[in-house]
């Protein structure tokens, strides 16, 4: 954990069985998940303990989290699609009805609770069921491994890919349009969209 704004941070790693974390998502009441090599951890104390909240999770290398509005927590897997939690981790259902890409990278959701599934390969899914059913909307993007997501305040998407830079969704991902001007390097691994109105990209050369 960091405090003061990252002046100093601290370790709290009891109870995990890995060092490996690669995602962590925070719920409205608190509860922490850290997506590891090795499945989902839980923290209800500020990250002090962790438990495992793996029932029902079959692939358990986690990429990404996302908190859809409705509570529902969604993970990515590196082989097994998503899986979806409405208790708070206790238990997983995979979601994959219309999924046709095992390996899942990365996910977002916008404001009216649409879910976007970022695949290595196969582009980008959107589901607007709650994960019951996804559609894969990929028209104009032209490269289809997709390491990050996100979505602005204004609902906009952006998609960080392998090699191909960044594409823009204004219409919930029903069309994408590349937006690379001055972006030297295009493997993004990272997107952060920020509230006033700032779009920060990880990628190998640094952050854009």
């Amino acid at each position: 954990t960091g405090r003061l704004n990252g002046e100093s941070w601290h370790e709290r790693n009891s109870g995990l069985t890995t060092a490996a974390v690669y995602t962590i998502a925070i719920t409205s009441t608190g509860s922490v998940f850290a997506g590891t090599d090795d499945g989902i951890y839980r923290s209800t104390d500020a990250g002090d303990h962790w438990v495992g909240a793996n029932n029902g999770l079959t692939s358990t290398f986690i990429n990404a989290i996302t908190i859809a509005p409705s509570g529902s927590l969604f993970v990515a897997t590196g082989g097994g699609g998503v899986f979806r939690s409405v208790d708070n981790g206790e238990n997983w259902d995979q979601t994959i009805s219309g999924l046709d890409a095992t390996v899942v990278l990365s996910l977002a959701t916008d404001a009216r609770g649409a879910l976007y599934a970022g695949t290595d390969g196969s582009g980008v899914y959107r589901s607007m069921d709650n994960g019951e059913s996804w559609s894969k909307i990929n028209t104009g993007l032209l490269n289809t491994a997709v390491l990050s997501l996100s979505v602005d305040g204004g609902g906009a998407i952006y998609a960080g890919t392998r090699g191909g830079g960044v594409f823009r969704s204004v219409n919930q991902g029903n069309s994408w349009t590349g937006t690379n001007n001055l972006l030297n390097s295009k493997s993004v691994y990272a997107l952060v969209a920020h509230a006033k109105g700032n779009l920060y990209a990880g990628t190998e050369s640094g952050v854009f």
